[in-house]
């Protein structure tokens, strides 16, 4: 009965890190495949297949940092210690905690904020761009008049 109770914990957790983007796409193709295969070891996460789904890509030296990051987070743990079936080295296995990530009292931004962001500096950083044509205009305007002023005559 409580890893019936515990698993719909984890439902919900795992629903609303998927929908709130609590976890970067890295993080999240490794926490998505601990959910449903888990308790994998580093080498498990990065050989099994549904953490690359998507358009995922993970490079393997980063599965480590990323299962680090997310344990200081607090929803990923490591299990014990036992034989990697990728490695056949004695690691850590991983498996999800049932917790929402921490932030460390970051804000969050929203897919929405994030954009809205962006398009703010895009307007900025046309306008610093129309400004820096205008002076490089007359920076050229004013070198071209003073090569006039002080052009000296060719002597043959």
């Amino acid at each position: 009965m409580q890893d019936h109770q515990a698993r719909n914990i984890s439902d919900t957790v795992y629903q609303e890190i998927k929908d709130s983007e609590l976890l970067n796409r890295a993080s999240w193709a490794i926490y998505e495949t601990l959910f449903h295969h888990g308790p994998l070891t580093a080498g498990e996460v990065f050989d099994h297949g549904q953490a690359f789904k998507e358009g995922h890509t993970i490079v393997k030296g980063s599965v480590c940092a990323r299962l680090t990051e997310m344990r200081r987070q607090g929803c990923v743990r490591i299990m014990q210690k036992r034989k990697c079936r990728v490695t056949g080295k004695v690691v850590s296995e991983w498996n999800i905690t049932g917790r929402l990530p921490e932030t460390n009292s970051k804000i969050i931004e929203t897919k929405a904020a994030k954009i809205e962001r962006l398009e703010r500096n895009q307007v900025f950083l046309e306008g610093k761009m129309n400004e820096l044509k205008v002076e490089n205009q007359q920076l050229e305007n004013d070198l071209e008049h003073n090569q006039s002023r002080f052009a000296f005559p060719r002597s043959e």
